[in-house]
């Protein structure tokens, strides 16, 4: 819930951390009370999740609903019976969500931005589906967003080219900060998700990515900063 967000309430993007967690912690009545919730946002005709119970718009999110399956295929390796529903949902992530083999914002957001920070490879591995061509082309693309101090821009255009939230139309940037190309809110989860894949995937192409975003924030801690700084 988002109580200082009461026009959201909540989103399909806290649902599917909630999910995700509540299975890695062995929850099942609070995996089942939040799937339960969840599914009732299902778009009719696109199989993805509303992104916003508040607004209700019929569009979804990407980042939301690639989360919500993966938590929804956790669910069904604890034999919680969920993997119908996970595959369901990722076959309509890859219909509505994807356009071509690139990451779309949603399912009815034109392919004028991308964002890093929804590229999860280690959720794609396990999806139903055949996602390798997603992968590498995302891959490609995070690493045009990566600027050349090794921070991985919040907005990119659809080539990669590191953007500002301005300049694609975003409506999600720090206050201030809406025409920089920033590393925020949205890019901080960029280096989790490649550090997944990279640990638990196949994922040998985020090591020069890390690798680069890693050395910046080596140096500033070598310098004394600390991430309250």
């Amino acid at each position: 819930m988002m109580p200082e967000q009461t026009s959201d309430g909540t989103t399909s993007e806290s649902q599917g951390y909630g999910l995700i967690l509540s299975a890695a912690m062995d929850d099942k009545a609070t995996f089942t009370a939040i799937w339960n919730e969840t599914k009732g946002k299902i778009i009719s005709g696109k199989g993805v999740i509303n992104w916003s119970w508040g607004k209700n718009d019929g569009t979804s999110a990407t980042d939301g609903d690639e989360d919500i399956a993966y938590g929804l295929y956790l669910g069904d390796k604890k034999g919680w019976g969920t993997k119908g529903d996970a595959d369901s949902l990722a076959n309509a992530i890859m219909s509505k969500d994807v356009s071509g083999t690139t990451l779309k914002l949603g399912s009815d957001f034109n392919v004028n931005a991308f964002n890093p920070s929804y590229f999860a490879p280690l959720w794609y591995r396990t999806f139903a589906g055949s996602w390798g061509g997603v992968i590498d082309t995302n891959y490609g693309l995070v690493a045009k967003c990566q600027q050349s101090n090794g921070l991985i821009a919040d907005w990119c255009k659809p080539d990669g080219t590191p953007a500002s939230a301005s300049e694609v139309g975003a409506q999600v940037c720090g206050e201030g900060m809406c025409g920089d190309k920033v590393y925020a809110y949205e890019a901080a989860r960029a280096g989790l998700r490649l550090g997944q894949d990279a640990c638990w995937g196949s994922g040998s192409q985020a090591g020069s990515i890390l690798t680069k975003l890693l050395t910046f924030f080596a140096g500033k801690y070598e310098g004394g900063d600390s991430i309250g700084a």
